[in-house]
């Protein structure tokens, strides 16, 4: 992933000016970046040249990542044109968003007031991190280039632990680190002199609820067209590129789009399986190789040989980690190494996409739009069938509009069953609020939205870059998501859920559109072959580390996590079987988070910083 640092600051102030100065000496001296445009008040260095395509107009900026054509003509935006860069300025980065798509951060000054525009886009993975610092804002990809300009470094903030430890975080409103702020997905950030000003310039809500694809037909054409015209795209960048092969329908769905493109790239299929358990999904992932062409790679992950001690090495992250990300990262760092691989492609954004995680919702959403109409009935039906749910309650819960009663329910339910290690003083606030927190894509929430939320997956969360998985200046390939495009995502969202709902089936409009891509056997596959107890094991060989963690950790210390739970829930013959796994990994990675950032503001701390960070700027 692309690593790069922003240094931004008003020009007439000579305490900036000076600060920058000194910044830009100590990136220069480093060796380590080149430079994509420096102006007065405006640097950007990136760490990496070749694997980003700055597009510098009217010597107005640059747009770090990577940058498409929504004329389906074109492929890769290789310049922006004067009236591209102005019109970007004017509706203050509208015009980008809606005109281009990728996986970017653009950075643009204008000449004539002096302001610079910072512009997220929608649905790409590169992140974007804000720090006050000097009287200047820093923006950056990962946070270990921040360190080693020496600047002080920022704390956990506490009211995220708390979100950590019950909601996780999913929280927008609380940023990870004191100091540090997050340009989220499609918004705008203007600095005008010394003043800040932020809008969201994606509203995938007004998407959700614009003019329907409701003809399967066209729908169906119109998501297999715009799939394969993304993976085309992102294959004339990366003509040689791993791809995560499960053998399920999303990336079975990617691996024929790929095979298909027109560019023909090498595609290196790779498929995790644990060796402890003989349920795995290789047999799955032979099938859609076969069928497709091309070299096929099956890796071993076996939880007894993985040692969670080794996530408290190496650099801290802005965000908590997930430590079996760890596992497939180094996985990826190898095998793009023996490749010669520059991404890898996953499927990703499927589940959501598709609709497969919002089926509960077809029948209310087609009540919203057409009323009460005999069609209702078929689908209060179909959807009772798939919700293990009696068609009546289906059906009176969609005429009574009581969806988010019962969602709310549903949330509390299920966070207070995996919210048992808390203390009680949180377990009960967990109980009484089981409200959604509040997202810039969603600030006067809604009924619909709880549907448009799930369709999103994990777009919701900003995107993060997995810095404790890299040592210094260690690169990972680029991870492409071709279902969380943007014009996937729009074109999806424009789809009702119940027409992606077809025929009562699962993915259905998904499974139709592709059905002469897919081999027969996956496009009607839908259960998936995944091993349980995978995080149990896990836990179970890694004891003694995870008790030492959570025990006596920060997040006990702190009033979060109640001790003697822990320890109940840790003692040999209860580990996993009292307390969900995934809460103990949830807390787990939470409490090696704050522990690593601890141990960073020891070391630092007691060397001379260059500078300091000063209030918080989200």
């Amino acid at each position: 992933m692309l690593r790069y640092v922003a240094i931004i600051w008003n020009n007439k102030h000579s305490g900036q000016r000076s600060t920058a100065k000194k910044l830009h000496e100590l990136i220069h001296a480093s060796g380590l970046y080149s430079f994509a445009t420096q102006q007065d008040g405006l640097l950007v260095a990136v760490a990496d040249m070749p694997r980003h395509t700055p597009l510098p107009a009217m010597n107005s900026g640059v747009i770090l990542g990577h940058v498409f054509h929504n004329d389906r003509g074109q492929k890769i935006a290789s310049a922006l044109s004067d009236n591209d860069v102005t019109a970007t300025l004017t509706t203050r980065g509208r015009h980008l968003i809606t005109q281009y798509w990728g996986n970017y951060v653009a950075f643009m000054r204008n000449r004539f007031t002096g302001s610079t525009l910072v512009v997220k886009d929608p649905t790409g993975n590169l992140p974007c991190y804000l720090l006050e610092s000097g009287g200047l804002t820093l923006c950056f990809s990962c946070i270990a280039d921040i360190l080693r300009l020496g600047i002080v470094p920022p704390r956990p903030n506490p009211a995220y632990l708390k979100n950590c430890v019950t909601i996780g975080n999913y929280d927008p409103e609380e940023s990870p680190l004191v100091g540090v702020g997050t340009v989220h997905r499609g918004e705008c950030i203007e600095f005008i002199a010394d003043r800040i000003h932020k809008h969201q310039a994606w509203d995938p809500a007004g998407i959700a609820e614009s003019g329907a694809m409701e003809n399967p037909e066209e729908a169906a054409e119109a998501l297999r067209q715009t799939v394969q015209w993304t993976i085309d795209c992102w294959s004339a960048i990366h003509n040689n590129a791993l791809l995560r092969l499960s053998g399920g329908l999303d990336s079975s769905i990617v691996a024929g789009c790929a095979a298909r493109s027109p560019g023909k790239p090498r595609i290196v299929h790779y498929t995790f399986y644990n060796p402890q358990f003989g349920l795995d999904e290789r047999a799955w992932a032979r099938i859609a190789v076969q069928h497709n062409g091309g070299k096929q790679i099956e890796c071993p992950l076996n939880p007894t040989e993985i040692r969670l001690n080794a996530a408290l090495h190496g650099i801290p992250s802005v965000e908590p980690e997930t430590l079996m990300a760890y596992q497939g990262t180094a996985l990826d760092k190898k095998l793009s190494c023996d490749e010669n691989a520059s991404a890898v492609f996953t499927g990703e954004g499927g589940d959501s996409g598709f609709c497969s995680t919002s089926i509960k919702h077809a029948a209310s959403d087609y009540f919203s739009r057409h009323g009460l109409r005999p069609r209702i009935l078929k689908l209060a039906s179909a959807v009772a069938q798939y919700t293990e749910k009696s068609t009546w309650s289906v059906l009176t819960s969609t005429l009574r509009g009581s969806k988010q009663a019962r969602c709310s329910s549903d949330r509390r339910a299920y966070w207070l069953k995996a919210c048992q290690l808390l203390t009680p003083e949180l377990q009960q606030a967990v109980g009484m609020n089981a409200t959604t927190p509040p997202h810039p894509w969603f600030p006067v929430e809604r009924l619909s939205h709880e549907s448009t939320r799930l369709r999103l997956g994990e777009l919701i969360t900003a995107p993060r870059f997995q810095e404790g998985l890299t040592h210094e200046m260690d690169l990972v390939p680029e991870t492409i998501t071709p279902l969380y495009s943007q014009p996937v995502v729009e074109l999806c969202l424009r789809i009702p859920t119940y027409v992606h709902f077809l025929n009562g089936r699962e993915r259905g409009l998904a499974r139709y559109a592709f059905k002469n891509d897919l081999p027969e056997r996956i496009a009607k596959r839908t259960w998936k072959d995944r091993p349980v107890g995978f995080v149990e094991a896990l836990l179970h060989h890694n004891t003694d580390f995870v008790r030492e963690c959570l025990v006596d950790g920060i997040l006990v210390q702190n009033g979060l996590l109640d001790k003697a739970a822990v320890e109940r829930a840790l003692a040999p013959q209860a580990l996993g079987s009292t307390v969900m796994a995934s809460e103990i990994m949830r807390h787990l990675e939470t409490e090696v988070w704050a522990r690593k950032w601890m141990a960073q503001q020891q070391r630092i701390l007691s060397a001379t910083p260059v500078t300091s960070t000063a209030t918080a700027n989200t």
